[in-house]
């Protein structure tokens, strides 16, 4: 190959990597011949090299013409907290952390996101909305529950289907509105019968009909009830723990809740994956675990348990919700606050309503009826105009 052929196999490579058109232009103005000597050509290969290395260094040096992200340049990610919110019009939207508006107000009711989407009411049809509010899936149903597992059930005709996060019905309308939330990929659905058994994400019936009751699957069991008693079963339908509960609750970090007896000897009991007792509470009401301690009722004050069976909150208070992000909610006399784990008061007994936290915000309600958000240290983050009351709907149910 040629000296001249050679310098344009490298001018080639180098222009079309560094995107240098200079240096391209420099070695076309003093086109290479072949009489030229070993000099020239070093001499020129030199000054191409220089160059690059100076364009390199002066592009690496440059300040970025990249516009700087701002808060409206970014569309807000699926995992962005935000919280209903409602105007002087009852008309429903969303805030975000810092109380500012993030979805304008313009629906008749709205719920909390999971999994990304946020059922929404427009009219008298529900839809669902992503966490830019935008309308994944058009309002047009009569009823709308929560996505669970990459589904949500949904009514058309007085009957449940469910659809998919693009609003895509991938197990018709045929089911009573008993029907219940994915969970493991599995769904507790009734027969005409009502009687329970589980259908997979296409809707096929993996788990046959035959269950008076049951629960979604957590950690791969499900809690299901025949001849009136509570077992626990695996995905394929074979008992793990025989049916011997009067009642039984999902599993919780490898534990569950289950009642033994009736009243007026009604025991609690905490089990393993083995059914082995952890220990036993003689009350009227017990609560699964939530963050490691049980709530219980026990002669009509609440407190809390840890999985020895040890009160670790006794039971004093009138009122309590489960533990979520280290506090709890509690009432005392006819107010509402929030303890922490060590049963200090961590925010002061203010409130008529006050509910659980979650990503660092709980909703709460002010006696004369206005309700909003407050933080970890009870700053209020934002606040009803009106006394509505907090009548956004669980999402759960079929309101």
């Amino acid at each position: 190959m040629s000296k001249r052929a050679s310098l344009c196999a490298l001018e080639v490579r180098l222009t079309s990597s560094r995107q240098t058109p200079y240096i391209k232009w420099t070695i076309l103005k003093y086109p290479m011949t072949m009489t030229l000597n070993k000099t020239i050509s070093c001499v020129l290969l030199s000054m191409l090299i220089l160059s690059c290395k100076a364009k390199d260094k002066s592009v690496a040096s440059a300040p970025s013409t990249t516009l700087p992200t701002t808060a409206t340049q970014t569309k807000r990610t699926q995992t962005v907290p935000l919280f209903p919110i409602v105007n002087e019009a009852n008309l429903w939207g969303f805030m975000d952390e810092n109380g500012q508006v993030a979805v304008e107000p313009r629906y008749g009711f709205v719920d909390v996101f999971t999994e990304g989407l946020a059922r929404v009411k427009l009219g008298e049809q529900w839809g669902y909305i992503d966490v830019n509010g935008k309308e994944v899936v058009e309002p047009k149903y009569e009823r709308a529950r929560r996505f669970a597992d990459g589904l949500a059930a949904v009514r058309v005709d007085r009957k449940y289907g469910y659809i998919d996060g693009s609003g895509t019905m991938v197990i018709p309308p045929q089911f009573s509105k008993m029907a219940q939330a994915f969970s493991h990929g599995l769904a507790a659905v009734p027969d005409s019968s009502k009687a329970y058994g589980f259908v997979d994400r296409t809707g096929k019936v993996v788990i046959p009909h035959k269950f008076e009751d049951a629960h979604a699957f957590s950690e791969g069991l499900a809690a299901v009830e025949e001849n009136d008693k509570w077992g626990f079963i695996d995905a394929v339908g074979n008992w793990v723990l025989a049916p011997q509960f009067v009642w039984a609750d999902r599993f919780v970090d490898g534990y569950s809740l289950v009642r033994i007896g009736m009243q007026p000897n009604v025991d609690y009991a905490l089990i393993d994956r083995k059914g082995d007792i952890q220990f036993r509470l003689q009350t009227l009401h017990a609560e699964t675990p939530s963050e490691g301690l049980i709530r219980f009722d026990l002669n009509g004050k609440w407190g809390f348990a840890d999985r020895t069976g040890k009160f670790v909150i006794p039971p004093k208070y009138e009122a309590a919700f489960d533990f979520s992000e280290g506090f709890a909610a509690v009432r005392i006399g006819n107010g509402w606050g929030y303890i922490d784990t060590g049963d200090k008061l961590a925010i002061n007994i203010n409130y008529n309503v006050a509910e659980a936290f979650k990503n660092g915000i709980a909703r709460v309600s002010w006696p004369g009826g206005k309700w909003g958000y407050i933080d970890r240290t009870g700053r209020t983050l934002w606040e009803s105009k009106t006394a509505t009351g907090m009548s956004a709907p669980s999402g759960d149910s079929d309101s």
